[in-house]
């Protein structure tokens, strides 16, 4: 893992937040809707990645994905999908509050992942 995208080689961070050239990369019509300039695309694509995660609220994600039931049907949980499907229940539980249909208790209520 590295502190940041800018401290990972490989990222497109380099050429999106920063400026770098990169002739690999093609802009995404979603990228370059990000602003009507260069100057603002780029720090609006900075923009996302200035969320830090807490060493304590990463510790209760990787708790939480680690016990987490699986949402799905049978047929999905015994396809290659089962890894999708933890991750659908982590986001559900990660975003619950904002999610319609949650009980008082805050588990999920009609939640459907793919």
């Amino acid at each position: 893992m590295v502190d940041g995208p800018e401290a990972y080689p490989w990222s497109s961070y380099h050429a999106n937040a920063l400026g770098h050239d990169d002739r690999l990369l093609t802009p995404h019509p979603q990228y370059l809707a990000l602003g009507t300039t260069l100057q603002l695309r780029q720090q609006a694509y900075a923009a996302l990645f200035s969320n830090v995660i807490s060493d304590d609220r990463l510790a209760e994600i990787r708790a939480y994905i680690q016990h987490a039931p699986v949402v799905s049907t049978p047929l999905f949980q015994s396809s290659t999908g089962t890894h999708l499907a933890i991750f659908c229940v982590y986001l559900a539980k990660a975003y619950w509050p904002l999610i319609p249909n949650t009980s008082a208790n805050g588990r999920m209520a009609n939640l459907s992942c793919p």
